[in-house]
C-alpha cells in the first residue's frame, strides 16, 4: 500500500527525459482578501515546478509550485506550443475554468493564477532543459 502510494505521488514528475522542462521563479506577486475582507498586494513563496509538452494530447503538464498545492500534475491546453524547437515558444491556459496562463519564450516564464473569491497570483523566471 505504501509503496503503491509513493508511486502514484511521484506520476507526475517522473516522466521521461525528453522535453522536461525544470524552471525557477525569480519573483511572485499578487493580489489576495486578508481577513477583513480588504484587498492586499502581496509577494508570494518563489518555488520550483517542472513541466513537459505532450505533443499527441497538444497540451502541458506542470507538476509542483504554485500550479499544484494539492500534489497533483494539471495539464493546460496549448494555444500555441512548439517545443520542438531549439528555443520553445508555448503558450498555455485552462481549458475549462480559464483561471491559468502560462507562457515560454527564450526560455523564460510569466504565469496568472486566478483563485476565485481569494486571489491573483502572477510568477516570472527561467526554464532550463532536463
Amino acid at each position: 500500500l505504501v509503496l503503491g502510494l509513493l508511486l502514484v505521488s511521484l506520476a507526475g514528475v517522473s516522466w521521461g527525459e525528453k522535453d522536461v522542462w525544470y524552471c525557477v521563479e525569480e519573483a511572485s506577486q499578487g493580489l489576495r482578501f486578508d481577513e477583513n475582507g480588504r484587498v492586499e498586494k502581496g509577494n508570494f513563496t518563489e518555488d520550483k515546478f517542472t513541466f513537459k509538452h505532450i505533443a499527441e494530447s497538444n497540451q502541458i503538464a506542470i507538476a509542483g509550485g504554485a500550479f499544484s498545492d494539492d500534489g497533483k500534475t494539471i495539464k493546460l491546453a496549448c494555444s500555441a506550443c512548439y517545443s520542438l524547437a531549439a528555443d520553445p515558444f508555448i503558450v498555455a491556459y485552462n481549458p475549462v475554468m480559464h483561471d491559468t496562463t502560462f507562457s515560454l519564450k527564450d526560455r523564460q516564464f510569466l504565469y496568472a493564477i486566478i483563485g476565485y473569491g481569494k486571489a491573483v497570483m502572477t510568477g516570472a523566471g527561467t526554464c532550463t532543459k532536463f
